[in-house]
């Protein structure tokens, strides 16, 4: 970009370094390698594969919500986490999010133990390119944490901020050669720099931000969707946001025994008199459902597999006959 070109009034921040290289007429680009690192974890009945990314500009460490449904973590607790954008000087509403314990497996087959927050996502799939053979070699003898050698996307299951960074890095056991530097973590040896691909191996993209008397609120509306996938939910603006039954609702819901409880709605007298009688719908359902399994083979005993598995870990169990009235 020429002098010409550039705008005062505007204040670049965030970019991702993209600087090409004409040495020996071999176009190259400047790519960033993030601190990544590949580990086990332990789950309560599985042990599940996890990506790592570390970022020492996050106060606590994030877990994503499809990772928690893999690995089925210790539920600790809930807290309320407002979430506040750089140069902000209001933090967002606080959303109420699990907070889990995890058992994380270091390269020498030790335990680490992290609490992490859960929340949606924790950033999109991040594409990596591959570290040029010669710059991996320097590393050879190293265990490395991550796969460096090959393309490949970055889905990040878990975040690591700067609370537990130091516990799971070594100090002072570092190896640099050229822009590239490998630090020792409790997972093995994590990558960091830069380094020179041709750009016949990636596309030309960067990432650049460019702010321009923007608002408060406008901030903290790009950082929700922007920076790590964390954005509290919209208000809904329809006629039942501050409706009884949801308001019954709310004051309802109990966290026991590492699962939600919240008590049936009953309908009220209004309730009954306005709603229509769907027996009917209800019984040629279950006639449907029965026409299934005599034309499925085995898909009534996977349905009992189901339920008899709600069963045993007190999902559901059955009413006795006598409790059982129309209402």
């Amino acid at each position: 970009m020429s002098q010409d070109n550039i705008n005062e009034n505007v204040t670049h921040v965030g970019v991702a370094h993209c600087e090409p290289n004409l040495n020996n007429r071999v176009l190259t680009q400047s790519r960033n390698v993030l601190q990544t690192a590949k580990d086990k974890v332990l789950g309560k009945k599985v042990i599940c594969e996890a990506t790592l990314l570390f970022d020492t500009g996050s106060d606590r460490s994030y877990v994503s919500s499809k990772f928690v449904k893999r690995v089925r973590p210790k539920w600790i607790t809930s807290e309320y986490i407002s979430f506040s954008s750089f140069g902000g000087g209001k933090a967002s509403k606080s959303n109420q999010c699990n907070v889990y314990e995890m058992s994380l497996v270091g390269y020498k087959g030790e335990s680490h133990s992290l609490m992490a927050a859960e929340v949606p996502d924790i950033c999109a799939p991040l594409f990596r390119p591959s570290v040029p053979d010669e710059e991996v070699m320097a590393f050879s003898k190293l265990q490395l944490a991550d796969d460096y050698m090959n393309n490949r996307h970055v889905n990040v299951d878990i975040f690591l901020g700067l609370n537990p960074y130091w516990r799971f890095m070594v100090p002072n056991k570092t190896l640099q050669s050229k822009n590239l530097v490998a630090q020792e973590s409790v997972f093995g040896w994590v990558l960091s720099g830069s380094c020179n691909i041709p750009l016949d191996r990636v596309s030309v993209t960067s990432q650049l931000l460019c702010i321009n008397n923007v608002s408060e609120s406008d901030l903290h509306k790009f950082w929700d969707l922007e920076s790590v996938g964390i954005s509290s939910k919209e208000a809904v603006s329809n006629e039942f946001s501050s409706s009884t039954v949801l308001q019954k609702f709310s004051n309802n819901v109990n966290f026991i025994d590492d699962r939600y409880e919240v008590s049936l709605p009953w309908k009220s007298e209004f309730a009954k008199q306005s709603l229509k009688n769907n027996e009917k719908l209800a019984r040629k359902r279950l006639e449907n459902l029965n026409l299934k399994f005599v034309k499925t083979p085995g898909l009534r005993e996977r349905y009992d597999e189901v339920f008899e598995e709600y069963e045993k870990d007190d999902i559901i169990e059955e009413v006795p006959h006598s409790e059982v009235s129309s209402v």
